[in-house]
């Protein structure tokens, strides 16, 4: 039995390796290979799709004779970084090209491999803990604009009412709490917004899709830098105002 050598690549795309089959038989086994993975061993011209091996993996071994010889580390190295488009899907093509290197966390919480995608009870730690500004940071100005606005509207009632600072500290974490909560479901919603409308108004292309699709989509630290600053504009402005 040949000693056959297998490469997979990880939840970050980056390639792993070298495991004997038994290794991955067990690797396998356990869910250690995720639905985006690719494997390579000798012999082989190209990375596959996991699912491509999987009866494979799960009982007989490789055969021999095809992979004598083959250098058992010579893995192709162009795996390494973005999974290659080519492999994936087409209905996740455009939403991988929107969300970029996250793509494989909003692809598990957004569900997108059943027929219906949904972000149904899935938490959004960053919307919890930064709230309008992860909004801004991922490019739902609309969403950032009314989520902020609404939030400045109730800390200057409260503050009017003369609420007492703990109830307000309350109303500020529920605040937080809505956000963590509905953060999945807003951007999924504003991804497949944005994607048919960039879909339907392309005339130019394949390579053209992608490449609006990367610009509307991805992230935006400028964009949080605007927020911070227009947030103290304001808050000093209705400081200075109410005194």
């Amino acid at each position: 039995m040949p000693n056959i050598q297998w490469y997979y690549t990880d939840a970050q795309h980056q390639r792993q390796g070298p495991l004997a089959t038994a290794q991955m038989k067990q690797l396998f086994a356990e869910g250690g290979l995720t639905q985006s993975a690719l494997v390579w061993r000798a012999g082989m011209e190209q990375w596959q799709p996991v699912q491509d091996f999987a009866l494979e993996l799960a009982w007989p071994e490789p055969a021999e004779g095809k992979h004598e010889g083959s250098n058992p580390y010579a893995a192709p190295a162009a795996v390494v970084g973005e999974p290659p488009l080519a492999l994936m899907d087409e209905t996740l093509k455009p939403y991988a090209d929107f969300v970029g290197s996250n793509f494989d966390k909003y692809r598990r919480k957004w569900h997108l491999d059943g027929k219906h995608p949904h972000a149904k009870d899935t938490w959004h730690w960053p919307a919890f803990c930064f709230g309008l500004m992860w909004m801004l940071y991922r490019k739902m100005y609309l969403l950032a604009v009314m989520w902020g606005g609404g939030s400045l509207l109730l800390s200057t009632a409260l503050r009017l009412l003369g609420i007492p600072d703990l109830a307000a500290w309350g109303v500020s974490i529920g605040v937080a709490v809505a956000a963590g909560g509905l953060g999945n479901a807003f951007y999924l919603k504003h991804a497949q917004k944005q994607i048919q409308q960039v879909t339907s108004a392309n005339t130019g292309g394949a390579h053209a899709l992608r490449a609006q699709l990367r610009l509307r989509g991805g992230t935006s630290i400028a964009a949080v830098f605007t927020g911070i600053f227009v947030m103290i504009v304001i808050n000093v402005t209705i400081v200075f105002t109410i005194m």
